[in-house]
């Protein structure tokens, strides 16, 4: 689910779709740069893949794509 004019909306999880991700957390490291932990709502996600960031309407281009698992 996601807000959308302050109701919720409900989002498929599709791969087929276009690309929708929430970015939960953002840090900084030294030898890496900006890393942005994100949970990908639908579509898919690639190393080439360009995507808009929020109101920003900025293009932006993923780096290094890698999959991060908790313990669980």
């Amino acid at each position: 689910q996601a807000l959308e004019s302050g109701e919720l909306v409900e989002v498929p999880c599709d791969v087929e779709r276009p690309f929708l991700a929430h970015v939960f957390k953002v840090t900084h490291d030294p030898f890496l740069g900006q890393l942005a932990m994100l949970r990908i709502l639908q579509g898919k996600l690639g190393p080439n893949s360009t995507f808009v960031c929020g109101a920003d309407k900025k293009v932006r281009k993923a780096g290094h794509v890698l999959k991060v698992e908790g313990r669980e």
